[in-house]
Order: structure tokens, then sequence, then C-alpha cells
């Protein structure tokens, strides 16, 4: 268990270690800083108005605020489903824990977005933060890992939240390159952050949170316990 756990530090760590090298390596001059803008090109030029149309609502529907809300609903459900406030409160820890951190890196490596000009079919209204990570890819990863790992080893649900997942991390990826907000490494850089990070927050709990979680619910279940006695007494 304790090399497991350690083998999986390692490899979280070398993920995030790795976004954060290649993402000051693309910034270090501007011929890094585009050569993947080709991919964008060629969508925008295949301008299809009904694919771009489902891609601005996808856009739209991970927006940070929507994307928070979002999150808030799904962890009220788990709670209310489950019966279990560890669990939704883990499964909202998850999400956040390795969303947020991403908006710090987009900051410090500064990468502009595809540039309005460079596109047949610029993306209005433009986006004028960083581009280097996708905050929206961060977050849908995030949310189809925290999904996965909600579920039990053996629930065979599993596969199935694993493909739906997938498919929702695929189209959201897929979202932002039609509508040319990002480049195809964002979205790249993007998906190796979420499991990195994932990965780094599940060993973190756990190895600490989980334990510590577990005897401050049962002091609280046994308080609660001897209440009910006294009250019966």
């Amino acid at each position: 268990m304790q090399r497991n756990l350690v083998t999986r530090t390692v490899l979280g760590a070398a993920a995030l270690v790795a976004v954060c090298i290649v993402g000051f390596v693309i910034v270090s001059s501007p011929a890094h800083s585009t050569f993947d803008l080709g991919v964008d090109q060629w969508l925008s030029a295949h301008h299809v108005a009904p694919l771009v149309a489902i891609a601005t609502a996808v856009h739209w529907l991970l927006d940070p605020l929507q994307a928070i809300l979002l999150t808030l609903v799904a962890v009220v459900a788990i709670a209310l489903r489950t019966r279990d406030l560890r669990r939704a409160i883990g499964f909202g820890a998850v999400v956040a824990v390795s969303w947020v951190p991403s908006d710090l890196l987009k900051l410090a490596v500064d990468r502009a977005r595809p540039a309005a000009s460079s596109l047949a079919h610029p993306f209005t209204p433009a986006q004028l933060d960083p581009s280097y990570p996708s905050g929206h890819v961060v977050f849908a990863a995030s949310l189809a890992i925290a999904a996965f790992l909600l579920l039990r080893t053996g629930d065979p649900r599993r596969p199935v939240v694993a493909v739906i997942g997938a498919v929702l991390v695929a189209v959201v990826a897929g979202s932002v390159l039609v509508i040319g907000i990002h480049f195809p490494s964002d979205v790249i850089a993007s998906m190796v952050w979420a499991l990195g990070a994932t990965t780094l927050i599940r060993v973190a709990y756990l190895r600490f949170v989980g334990p510590w979680l577990d005897s401050r619910f049962d002091e609280i279940t046994k308080g609660l316990a001897s209440v009910d006695d006294e009250l019966e007494s």
C-alpha cells in the first residue's frame, strides 16, 4: 500500500512538472507559441455552423460560474443520494483542488490565445485571459475523474462512468478547438494536468485527509449516540 502511494505520488508530481515545463518552453519563443496553430486554422476554415453552435453552448455551460454551480449541485446530489457527506465533500474537493490551481499556471505561463486575425471565423467575444492550459478541459477532466473515483473498486458502474467521462472530456476538448480559443497543446496539457493533480489529491486523501475525517466523524457519531442515550434514559 505504502509503495503504491509513493508510486502514485511520483507519477502525479511528474505529470504536473511536465505540464509546467512544456508551458514555459512553448512561450519561450514566438515560433514555439504558435507551432500548432495550423489545427485551429484548419478547423476555422472548415466552419460548420451547427457544430460551432454546439461548441459555443458547451463552452458557455462550463464557464467558471456555471462550472462552480454545477459542482455544488453535484456535491449536494451525491450527499442526498449516498447519505455520505464525506464522499460528497471528497468529490467536490477533487474537482476544485485540481481545477483552481490550473488558473495559477495559466497566469504564470501567460500564453496568448490563437490570434483572431489568423482564423477565418474567430470566436466572439474575444477571450482575453491566457490560453495554457484550458480551464474548461481541466474542469471537465477533473469532474470525470472525480465521478470515477466516487465509485468503489469493483462497482459495475465504473466502466460506464469511465466511458461517459471520456466522451465528456473529448466533447469539451473538441469544442474549444472548433471555436478556435485554444491550441491543441493547451488541451493535451489540461488532460495531463487533471490526471496528475487528481492522482496527488487521491494520495493525500488516502494518506492524510481520509483518516482524519474518519476520526472526526467517529467522534461526532459517538457524541450524538451519547446524547441519544441520555435522552432515552
